[in-house]
Parts: C-alpha cells; sequence; structure tokens
C-alpha cells in the first residue's frame, strides 16, 4: 500500500452582504464580505444623519462611536480577532451588528 496525501477542503464562503437598517427598511450601515476572507464597510451618511439627528446629545455621541466602530471592523477583525481564531469573520460581523442593532432598536438584515 502507498502512503497517500491528505488534503484538507475549506471551502470559500460565498459573499454575503449585512445591513443595519431602520424600522422603515433605509440602510445605515451596508457592509460587503468579499470573498469569505475580507469585508468593506459603508455608513450611508444620509439615513445616518437623519437617525442621529432623533438622538438627545448624549445618545448622539454614543451612536457616532458605534457607527466609527463598524468603520473600523475591519482592522479590528485582522488585528485582534481573527489572530486568536476563536470564531469566524462572519460571526464577528454578526456578534457587533447584534449588539448594535439591540442598543440602537435598529434591524439587522443578510442578503
Amino acid at each position: 500500500m502507498g502512503v497517500g496525501r491528505h488534503h484538507t477542503y475549506t471551502p470559500k464562503l460565498k459573499s454575503m452582504t449585512h445591513y443595519i437598517r431602520t424600522k422603515d427598511n433605509k440602510t445605515i450601515v451596508d457592509l460587503d464580505e468579499r470573498g469569505g476572507d475580507d469585508f468593506n464597510t459603508v455608513v450611508c451618511i444620509q439615513e445616518y444623519t437623519i437617525f442621529l439627528l432623533n438622538l438627545s446629545p448624549i445618545e448622539q455621541m454614543e451612536f457616532m462611536l458605534d457607527m466609527d466602530f463598524l468603520q473600523e471592523l475591519r482592522g479590528y477583525w485582522f488585528e485582534v480577532v481573527e489572530p486568536k481564531g476563536d470564531i469566524s469573520m462572519r460571526d464577528c460581523i454578526t456578534l457587533k451588528f447584534v449588539e448594535i442593532i439591540k442598543r440602537w432598536d435598529l434591524c439587522y438584515i443578510t442578503d
């Protein structure tokens, strides 16, 4: 009997788009996965501003910090979470989005 090679097959995840939307379906954040190993986050200025202006001054600062964090989520993933190997990129995105939508009574949608 010969010695065979063992190959590990790691399926590439299909791309997914993650959204944070208002109750009336207006997109505030749009995050596009790129082939399962990278992503890009965009905060939609118009809807972000409309939502922000309806908050108290203290809430406005907290909301801005949350949106800033989402803008920097890619760096957080690659520098803090990914090296530990605890969770997948998609799970990291989902956890952070869910944390923020609960805080602001928003909606999390994927496509």
